[in-house]
This record gives C-alpha cells, structure tokens and sequence, in this order.
C-alpha cells in the first residue's frame, strides 16, 4: 500500500458525516428563531465542521446565535433562558463552558449565544458557565 492510498483511508475512515450534523441541526434552528425572535441578528455554524476540519472522534457541530446588543438580561439569563427553552421542548440540555449541548439523532450539536457589543463590530460576550464570568469571541 502507497502513503497516498494509507492516507486515504485514514481519511475515509475517520469522515465525519457533515450532513447529518447540519440536518440535526436544522432541527433545532425553528426553536432558536422561536426563542431569540427579534433579537438574532444571524446564526452561523461555526467550528470544526464548518472549517472541514472535523474528525469522527467527537466533533459536534457548533451553532453560534449572534444577538443584538439590545438583547435584554444579563447573558447568565440569555445562556440560562436558551438552556431552560431547550429542556422544555424535550432536548436534554447540557450545560458547558460556553455553549449548551444537545444531541439530536445521534449528533452532537453546541448552540453557544453570543451578544454583540455593538452593531458595528463582529465582537461578542460569550457566558462562561464554569466561571460565572464572560469572555469576548470576534467570529
């Protein structure tokens, strides 16, 4: 066997299969608009699937809610109100950093909210759940 033909298979075998990911998260999307209503500016997917660098060891895909810096509440109460939206439509939440995690047939999806600073910058306040704190993202 060549080094190309090796690689390949290691390629094929630890694909991830993007669009199952993205059709779970398809799912959900009704619920974020729902929830975040007026206040979602845009919603991207975001992290290793939507670079092309995902890998089937454990990559989920990431869906990044930017909201409006209007958005009202603290963003312990934005993450909070997202979570508690979630469990109450019979996705079984979890709680992380600074994302939520749902599984949805079989795929792992991370919904992380973010509020802008302001309508003229791409910076965001992330919650910090583990820390009970913000961080600042610029995606």
């Amino acid at each position: 066997m060549t080094n190309d033909q090796y690689l390949n298979l290691l390629l094929l075998k630890y694909a991830v299969d993007e669009n199952a990911a993205k059709l779970a998260s398809q799912r959900v999307m009704p619920l974020i608009n729902q929830w975040g209503n007026e206040n979602i500016v845009k919603t991207v997917y975001s992290g290793s699937i939507a670079k092309g660098t995902a890998i089937n060891l454990g990559t989920d895909a990431d869906i990044f809610i930017s909201l409006s810096s209007k958005t009202p509440g603290t963003l312990q109460t934005i993450y909070n109100s997202l979570y508690d939206t979630l469990n109450r439509a019979g996705y079984r939440a979890r709680i992380q950093n600074v994302s939520i995690g749902v599984k949805i047939n079989n795929q792992k999806i991370d919904i992380v909210p973010a509020r802008r600073h302001d309508q003229y910058t791409n910076d965001h306040s992330l919650y910090k759940s583990k820390t009970k704190t913000w961080t600042k993202t610029d995606i």
